[in-house]
This record gives structure tokens, sequence and C-alpha cells, in this order.
């Protein structure tokens, strides 16, 4: 398909002043053709080059059905754990905090839209805890750093 071959020309480029905008027009677009596959194969492939938390937010919203990442279809919701709990994994490991806090929130809202919240709170209460304090720890330590 013409299209694609546009889109892929596109995200090749090495000077776009928004390549986040070409990738996300390029999943979109597989979205609307309800190309589900090949819209996964496209969050993978940026994961590769740029694992931002919102890639990893859109992509398990994708993957939930819920953000214009339904095609029609229920969405799952399991894939989407995995994509959350794979997020998580590397935010961590990244030490990226705020981002952190921000998928974990994310993935709430997407348990209770889920009827799951109970599950969800069980498993990631101490987690939460633990990501907080550090957020905590990091603004305290960052407020010292300014004021000294």
């Amino acid at each position: 398909m013409r299209a694609r071959a546009v889109f892929e020309l596109a995200i090749a480029q090495d000077d776009l002043d928004s390549p986040s905008l070409a990738w996300k027009a390029y999943v979109d677009f597989e979205i609307a053709e309800k190309e589900r596959e090949n819209a996964r194969a496209l969050y993978e492939r940026l994961l590769d080059i740029n694992p931002h938390a919102k890639v990893w937010i859109s992509f398990a919203l994708f993957e939930a059905g819920i953000d214009g990442g339904g095609d029609g279809g229920e969405g799952d919701i399991e894939k989407s754990r995995e994509i959350f709990a794979r997020a998580d994994k590397h935010l961590k490991g990244e030490g990226f905090v705020l981002e952190r806090v921000q998928l974990l929130n994310t993935w709430r809202d997407v348990e209770v839209e889920a009827g799951e919240k109970e599950k969800y709170n069980r498993k990631r209460k101490k987690e939460r805890k633990k990501t907080i304090l550090q957020f905590f720890l990091f603004s305290q330590a960052h407020h010292l750093s300014i004021s000294s």
C-alpha cells in the first residue's frame, strides 16, 4: 500500500521537527485500517528507539482498546497488562520516578475501567508506596540542591 511507503519514508527522516507526530499518524493509520498487528509492530519499533513513558502508555491503552486505540474490538486487558508490566520494569530500571508514577496511575485507571480494581490494588499497593517514597525523596533532594 502506498500510504505505508509514505509513512515509512516519513519516520525514516532524521531531520523531522516532530518525529513523534509521524509515528503517531502511522500508528493511527494502521488502527483505522484495522491492522492491529501492524500497529503493534510499530509500537515495538518505536519503543526500540524511544522508550518514553508516553509511548509505553499509548501502547498499553491501544491494547486495552482505550483512548482511540480501539478499532471497534474489545481490546485485550491481558496484553495491556503485559505492556504496563514491561514499561514498569523498564522505567524502574532506568530510575524514571516521575514517569513511573504517571505510568502506575494510568495502569490503575485502566484496571478500574476494566473492573479489576481490587486485583490491581492488592498487586501494586507495595509498589506504589515505594514509588511514592522515592518520589518524595527525589523531590526533597532536588529542593535541597536548588536552595543550597
